[in-house]
């Protein structure tokens, strides 16, 4: 796949399947958001990306102040919410493998800001009628305190037009 045709094939909002990590010495694998976990990442034609990942269930603040809350209630929804968002690339590698990167303008984990982080990338064709978008990290990254190889797989929005 071109990065001109990765590219193409990326725009357009997908909705979040599955979230799921295996640690990277090896060992069974877990969902760090749940298997219920919900999200959607948008990719823009003029280059931007957002995506946002949410545990389902969050209970709402007692004082509907939106910029209230507790302290323990800000730190609990915290938990349960991941969001970035930027520009994005695509390229190829020289072994002919395609490549994506996100900038991290804006992030719900401060740590993120300012980073490009690439990802492995693979666009499935049609199963049961539908595509998936499947990413996954160029290596392990921190998760609960375990190097971990997170894969996302989301599913093509159907449109809204």
């Amino acid at each position: 796949m071109t990065p001109e045709s990765l590219r193409s094939r990326l725009i357009g909002a997908w909705s979040l399947v599955s979230y799921k990590t295996e640690p990277a010495k090896g060992g069974p694998t877990t969902y760090p958001m749940g298997k219920d976990v919900q999200g959607i990442i948008m990719y823009t034609p003029d280059g931007y990306m957002s995506a946002q990942l949410m545990t389902p269930g969050a209970r709402p603040f007692a004082v509907a102040d939106l910029s209230g809350g507790t302290q323990e209630e800000l730190a609990e929804a915290m938990k349960h919410y991941l969001a970035y968002s930027g520009r994005f690339e695509v390229g190829e590698k020289g072994d002919g493998t395609p490549w994506l990167k996100h900038h991290m303008a804006v992030a719900s984990y401060p740590n993120w800001l300012g980073n490009a982080q690439e990802r492995v990338v693979r666009i499935e064709g049609e199963r049961e009628g539908e595509e998936y978008l499947v990413l996954g990290t160029d290596g392990p990254i921190l998760v609960k305190g375990e190097k971990q190889l997170p894969t996302l797989t989301w599913r093509r929005m159907k449109s809204n037009i």
